[in-house]
């Protein structure tokens, strides 16, 4: 019997694989036992160093390998990108591999025909959906199979390190569409090196070490016990995109940090952002600020707040943006930030920093009022106490 809404549950399993070398047979274990479960909707990070046993827990939750001992429940449709041409043939035309997929999903053909067409135009590959794929370049092959295996409705889905899919606007594409899914219900588990990915669709976080599980929670407090296990430090990503017509990148972001991570409840906030401006003209910054609701997004452009950035020069800028104390509630926030020419986004990183909430006058305060996380919001108003005059 399945956990109450879980997707899906891994009991006890484990691999170990046969190694051949002049001195005889080598064992090595890639999984020792391990379990875990997802609930329907939720998102999962799993994160290690290569050997680590990532790539054989993917392919065992695939149905690619068998375990030795232990098993895996999926409650419902999944589908797994682990290597983008996996259940391609190769000397079938991409329309007839659309097909097929759909076929084995489950899909009868008159509905297919219907999704054909979107999978079709979301893969931009044009008139050569007719032709075999093995006739395919490399990034045409990779965006039918990312389309077909994303666009096709699933209760699961398995990704790992897909976002190197075809060039930075059609990764934008398949980031969008991977949020999509995530806010339909649909449940993901991630395997990336990249910390920003993991943090930017996962609630949840794992990370593998030898094939066990050895820490398991918040998505960020893994990643803090990850950076601190490797000896690493976050490093800071240019990530900007620029969406624009204009092939100049106008914004380079170069760095981005908060006044203190840890936080009294009664202390102001601050988030800096520092870039680069190659381009003179006009800006709109915005912050966003999220607990995995959506929380508050305030920016330079409203009518009732600083009007929007005139940059005449190029050249480095810092923006800052104070948030008052006694304003959020207690627990973690995450940030992000977001700048744009009044237009277009030219960047855009929902969730780069993070600062947790705390408060050393909670016994003062009903308990429920402080820590029921249904309130993100705190905010210490003006209050007065008279009796009214008979």
């Amino acid at each position: 019997m399945s956990l109450q809404g879980a997707i899906i549950e891994v009991e006890e399993i484990a691999k170990r694989f046969q190694l051949h070398n002049a001195e005889g047979r080598e064992y090595i274990d890639a999984l020792s036992p391990l379990s875990f479960s997802l609930g329907r909707g939720e998102t999962l990070g799993i994160m290690g160093r290569n050997g680590s046993g990532k790539s054989t827990l993917l392919k065992i939750l695939s149905g690619i390998l068998k375990p030795d001992s232990g098993q895996v429940r999926i409650y419902g449709t999944f589908a797994a990108i682990l290597d983008l041409g996996f259940g391609m043939v190769p000397e079938f035309t991409g329309r007839e591999n659309i097909f097929l997929a759909g076929s084995m999903a489950g899909y009868k053909r008159q509905q297919m025909r219907t999704m054909a067409d979107e999978i079709i135009d979301f893969a931009e590959i044009g008139d050569f959906i007719d032709q075999p794929v093995r006739h395919y370049s490399n990034g045409m092959y990779l965006r039918l199979a990312f389309a077909i295996k994303t666009l096709l409705q699933v209760d699961l889905l398995i990704l790992d390190e897909i976002m190197t899919v075809g060039d930075i606007r059609f990764q934008e594409k398949c980031k969008l569409k991977i949020q999509q899914l995530l806010r339909q219900g649909t449940s993901l588990i991630i395997v990336s090196h990249s910390l920003r990915e993991i943090a930017e669709y996962t609630r949840r976080a794992l990370i593998l070490d030898q094939g066990r599980i050895v820490a398991d929670g918040e998505t960020m407090s893994v990643i803090d016990a990850y950076e601190a296990r490797s000896g690493l430090k976050r490093q800071k990503e240019d990530v900007s995109v620029n969406f624009g017509s204009d092939p100049d990148q106008c914004i380079t972001v170069l760095d981005y940090w908060v006044s203190d991570h840890h936080v009294q409840i009664e202390q102001p906030v601050s988030a800096s952002i520092r870039f680069r401006v190659n381009k003179p003209g006009t800006y709109n910054l915005m912050i966003y600020i999220s607990d995995f609701s959506n929380v508050l997004l305030s920016d330079s452009f409203s009518y009732r707040v600083t009007p929007e950035y005139t940059v005449s020069a190029t050249g480095e800028y810092v923006c800052t943006c104070h948030m008052p104390d006694n304003f959020f509630n207690v627990g973690t926030f995450y940030v992000g930030f977001i700048i744009s020419d009044g237009h277009s986004s030219l960047y855009e990183n929902m969730r780069c920093l993070s600062f947790e909430i705390e408060s050393s006058y909670h016994m003062w305060v009903t308990p429920w009022s402080m820590h029921d996380k249904k309130f993100s919001l705190k905010p210490s108003f003006q209050w007065s106490l008279q009796q009214p005059k008979e």
